[in-house]
């Protein structure tokens, strides 16, 4: 596993908000370093933890790559030629272990937990402000708990590394954990992120808060009552820890926006929605770009690079609504020999509709806005379906659900409306339908698929004119193989 056994970390150090991630690496840190030992060591050594997160290409979920390997839902597709071949791979259930696509994910969530395994296996040894240390420590074990979530819902087994960061012969032949092993760790390191954060609210945009990691904790729980694990008991502990983060929403600096456009836009970056955001310098020359807005999410026809775009099936039957007219990209406008000229969907070269809100400001791969990773509208669809589903409070589950529904139909938030669904109607499936509107073009639709095990479901409603699975479908497909570049250097794995 050499991709996991190196210890060098990026020394970054702060001059203002906005700068948080741009680059020294005029200092190096390892574990036998007393730098690592100082406050300064270890604010350092967290902007290390954290930027593999965003390092456009070549680690983590700043790029398209986040969007593509969730293709095996029915929101979510690719161009059905060009160069597309490694995202198809994914939305034909076919997705080879060289597919480059999963590397990014990979690696990102490895090198971003070696980089918190560095400040937890220093923080209590290390010399300042303890206040800052401490914090430094709840963000790391917040980072450990997020990076291993996303490697516990896209790989079946995976090892569980916890001093990745002093090298150990043991790592080239370990063998991988199994589900329950990396979901009691993500809660673990959950609760002592909780123990050990000071500030209830972001210090700065792009870093974890104590409403980060009971909005992590609320959808780990609740993935563990789903499929492979079917712990159903933590449906209850899900709607509890969701149903604490939005009574006490104020106290972490979040909630709902009221008006669902301004999620997508620039001047908006770090709005109380974002639960847990990527931030980026949005510049070309230190990969550290959002890439996943701009070029990835438009079409050709426009000079976009059609990597992802709108399955025809799910687009048709979401209703007309505001959402869903802020959601997707139904038509361009063109300059054809000197007249402008409306192009719908159904004439882009993919004849597929695109998502709006990722276009992003500029048609390139280096914007700078944030990419919110988990939003407070989950925290509320997670609660409606955690409380239904363990058979809890039904009014207040409903309710929950009907806040997300009115916004989108830009209706006041909390007070009752026409479009609001009823007790009767109230349903877990019900409640993934809403979800999936909420977060269409989202890496929220496919995981759920899995844990409620839909995913063949899901997929036979396919339009004929969409990416077929290859093969036929069973719970084999649900999830990824774990990169070659790794099991070449440890069959083990």
């Amino acid at each position: 596993m050499k991709k996991l056994i190196l210890f060098l970390f990026i020394a970054t150090f702060l001059s203002a908000c906005s700068d948080f991630l741009e680059e020294d690496t005029s200092t190096i840190m390892s574990d036998d370093s007393e730098a690592i030992k100082t406050e300064t060591g270890m604010f350092s050594a967290l902007i290390g933890a954290y930027k593999p997160m965003s390092y456009t290409w070549n680690t983590g979920l700043g790029n398209s790559n986040t969007q593509g390997v969730c293709c095996g839902d029915d929101i979510l597709t690719t161009h059905k030629a060009r160069n597309k071949a490694d995202f198809r791979e994914f939305d034909q259930f076919n997705v080879n272990d060289i597919n480059y696509r999963l590397q990014f994910i990979w690696d990102g969530a490895y090198k971003a937990i070696q980089g918190a395994n560095l400040i937890i296996d220093n923080y209590e040894e290390a010399t300042g402000d303890q206040d800052n240390i401490m914090q430094y420590a709840g963000e790391a074990y917040f980072l450990r708990a997020y990076n291993y979530f996303w490697v516990a819902r896209m790989w079946e087994e995976a090892p569980i590394l916890l001093h990745s960061q002093t090298f150990d012969f043991d790592y080239l032949t370990m063998e991988p954990s199994d589900q329950l092993a990396l979901y009691n760790q993500i809660i673990a390191d959950c609760d002592l992120a909780l123990a050990t954060m000071v500030s209830d609210t972001r210090v700065q945009p792009g870093r974890a808060s104590k409403g980060s990691v009971m909005a992590l904790k609320a959808e780990a729980l609740l993935h563990m009552a789903g499929y492979p694990l079917k712990q159903t008991a933590k449906y209850a502990e899900a709607a509890a820890v969701a149903k604490d983060l939005i009574d006490d929403r104020a106290i972490y600096g979040l909630g709902l926006v009221d008006d669902w456009a301004d999620l997508w836009q620039a001047e908006h970056d770090g709005n109380s929605e974002e639960v847990f955001a990527i931030t980026f310098l949005g510049t070309s020359q230190n990969w550290n770009g959002n890439a996943l807005y701009g070029s990835a999410n438009r079409p050709a026809d426009e000079g976009g690079w059609n990597d992802i775009c709108a399955e025809i099936t799910f687009f048709n039957n979401y209703p007309d609504q505001y959402r869903k007219d802020l959601t997707y990209k139904t038509s361009i406008e063109k300059d054809i020999d000197g007249v402008m000229t409306t192009i719908p969907w159904q004439d882009f070269e993919s004849a597929r509709p695109f998502f709006q809100k990722f276009e992003g400001e500029r048609n390139n791969w280096y914007l700078g806005q944030s990419l919110p990773l988990e939003r407070f509208a989950e925290v509320y669809l997670i609660y409606a379906e955690a409380e239904l589903m363990s058979g809890g409070d039904v009014d207040e589950a409903l309710e929950a659900l009907n806040i997300i529904v009115r916004r989108a139909y830009n209706q006041p938030l909390y007070t009752a409306s026409v479009y609001d669904y009823t007790a009767a109607q109230l349903t877990q499936d019900l409640i993934l339908t809403e979800k999936a509107r909420e977060h269409a073009g989202e890496w929220v639709r496919w995981f759920d698929l899995v844990r409620t095990e839909k995913v063949e479901e899901a997929n036979s409603t396919k339009d004929p004119d969409d990416l077929q699975p290859i093969g036929g479908l069973d719970k084999s497909d649900y999830f990824m193989p774990i990169p070659a570049t790794e099991t070449q250097v440890n069959p083990n794995l």
